[in-house]
């Protein structure tokens, strides 16, 4: 069988779309990473006439920003502003790590600084000494950096009091190789050390300690908010959870002497061990859990 290599100035869509197929299949194979997805957004004007837009690729934990224009008449009225705000938004939705971006010297190097990104390398050789400068935004670093400061916080405060604590929900999940984006800090005591940790923490209460019960959970709960950084303290012996694939609740109690020292914010804490995260996150199977337990296993699975 003879094999040709041919030039084609103007490739089809859809014949296109086979290269990356094989390349998703490959990183399939070698890493269990899900295939890479387009995005486009688009500014339209009367009869659907595009006017901008910007468009990309979803891959890997990175969202490449690989197009973005505005039509002449549209600039310096915020549309551009608006295009990477919304894909901003959509990179979070895909709990995407960093946002990836390139432009040339002479097209939007001050606009994309002005929009909190960072040059990562530069490439020089273009004609008539132009430069690309590639760029990038991490979406995490400023979170992070937030729910560190709330981190160190409340720990601070369960080792003065003595009180048994161990890490869960999502912040659990990120330590053991999930990247979805952290919301609030989860964390475990006994409920009788209500009492005791409340007075330490009263000027920063917003859901005052009772007993919470919604779809999925039925606890004792008290949420903190520190500085913008949500924390839900939550009872460790008296929990229930209730079975997506039953409708009944069951029981759910911790124990803390299956807690996992792990590192986290620089520090070791106890984290609520893997198999006891999976096995909830698998019964309540929520989307967001969902996304924690195939991110878990895959990172598992890699090392």
């Amino acid at each position: 069988m003879k094999y040709t290599i041919n030039y084609d100035a103007n490739p089809k869509s859809d014949e296109t779309k086979i290269i990356w197929e094989g390349i998703s299949e490959n990183a399939k194979t070698e890493r269990s990473l899900p295939p890479g997805k387009p995005f486009a957004f688009f500014i339209k004007y009367e009869l659907n006439q595009i006017k901008g837009g910007c468009s990309g690729y979803i891959y890997y934990g990175c969202f490449y920003v690989d197009l973005l224009w505005v039509d002449q008449s549209l600039r310096g009225k915020q549309y551009g502003t608006q295009l990477m705000k919304e894909a901003e938004k959509l990179a979070h939705d895909n709990n995407s790590n960093f946002i990836a971006v390139n432009t040339m010297n002479f097209e939007a190097l001050d606009f994309y600084k002005k929009l909190g990104f960072t040059i990562e390398f530069e490439r020089h050789g273009f004609d008539k000494n132009s430069i690309m400068y590639f760029l990038r935004k991490d979406l995490k670093m400023a979170i992070n950096n937030k729910a560190k400061e709330a981190f160190h916080w409340i720990v601070t405060i369960l080792k003065k009091l003595n009180i048994p604590f161990q890490i869960a929900g999502g912040l659990a999940a990120n330590i053991y190789g999930s990247r979805r984006l952290l919301e609030d800090i989860d964390i475990d005591i006994p409920e009788d050390c209500f009492s005791i940790i409340k007075d330490e923490v009263k000027d920063f209460i917003v859901y005052e300690p009772a007993q919470f019960k919604d779809e999925t959970w039925d606890l004792m709960l008290m949420t903190l908010n520190y500085k913008g950084q949500l924390i839900d303290i939550c009872g460790a012996f008296h929990t229930k959870i209730r079975n997506k694939f039953t409708s009944k609740w069951q029981d759910f109690h911790t124990d803390f002497s299956k807690s996992e020292v792990k590192k986290c914010f620089d520090i070791d804490v106890p984290v609520i061990s893997m198999n006891d995260l999976l096995f909830y996150k698998k019964i309540i199977a929520r989307p967001v859990d969902l996304i924690d337990v195939e991110q878990i296993e895959t990172n598992k699975e890699l090392k």
